[in-house]
């Protein structure tokens, strides 16, 4: 994720862990053209590939709402350079109030691509998620991206990547989400493997935002627990057992 939602939260993190946010192709300043194809499996691959970059063999990764369905597919296909996966706010294994009001996401992200009429629909839709609890300053390449990253998400693959996740999983939601009804989270606290279980009665959406203190600490003491079980299983001396977990967010 970026932007302030992600330094709310990060704040609370870097003291304890080795942060890097991947931020996705269309989002926060990363050029749309290093992985223009908005499907879930496409911007895994991509991620994988910043996590390559950085040498990073293992880490733990973190998705806030669409991009938990990324970080569920790196988790599902990739389960050897994943230690552990954190949802927050994210979609789940069947389509929530968000997307079924929009049957149509396909048209929409269709016409997002007309030259004559994206701009004032991309204002329109902007308007849409002000209202939903996104920050000011989301760009419009940004709710672009968004239309195109849901009109193709796969529903039965995000099904079929659930019993494929080995990895701990943390899983936040809040009951009061205009997008992702409860349900939805508690499905997936429900199914995925066993970790941390943070349900908020309120904080919209932007949990990672609104609040950042209760998650923050909930990951600084998972990652911890990470650390402690991984040195015992290895057998490593204490003078010699990893201090950072690292971790990225998408």
């Amino acid at each position: 994720w970026a932007g302030p939602a992600r330094v709310a939260l990060a704040g609370r993190l870097l003291r304890h862990v080795h942060d890097e946010a991947a931020r996705l192709p269309g989002f926060g300043g990363t050029p749309l053209h290093s992985e223009a194809r908005p499907r879930v499996e496409d911007r895994a691959r991509w991620v994988i590939s910043v996590a390559d970059d950085l040498e990073l063999e293992r880490f733990t990764i973190m998705g806030h709402s669409l991009g938990g369905a990324i970080a569920m597919e790196i988790a599902a296909r990739w389960p050897d350079r994943v230690d552990g996966l954190a949802l927050v706010a994210s979609v789940g294994i069947e389509s929530h109030r968000a997307i079924r009001r929009h049957r149509h996401l396909g048209i929409l992200s269709t016409m997002l691509r007309m030259p004559g009429i994206r701009y004032p629909l991309t204002a329109t839709i902007r308007r849409g998620f002000l209202r939903s609890g996104f920050r000011h300053g989301l760009t419009s390449d940004a709710v672009r991206q968004s239309i195109h990253l849901a009109a193709t998400i796969d529903f039965d693959r995000h099904r079929e990547n659930a019993p494929l996740v080995h990895a701990p999983t943390l899983v936040a939601w809040s009951s009061d989400d205009p997008l992702v009804e409860d349900r939805i989270g508690q499905q997936l606290a429900d199914i995925l493997p066993p970790g941390p279980r943070l349900r908020f009665e309120d904080g919209g959406h932007n949990i990672q935002k609104s609040r950042a203190g209760e998650i923050g600490q909930g990951l600084v003491r998972w990652v911890r627990a990470h650390q402690a079980s991984r040195a015992s299983d290895t057998g490593l001396p204490e003078q010699t057992r990893p201090t950072e977990e690292p971790w990225t967010g998408s």
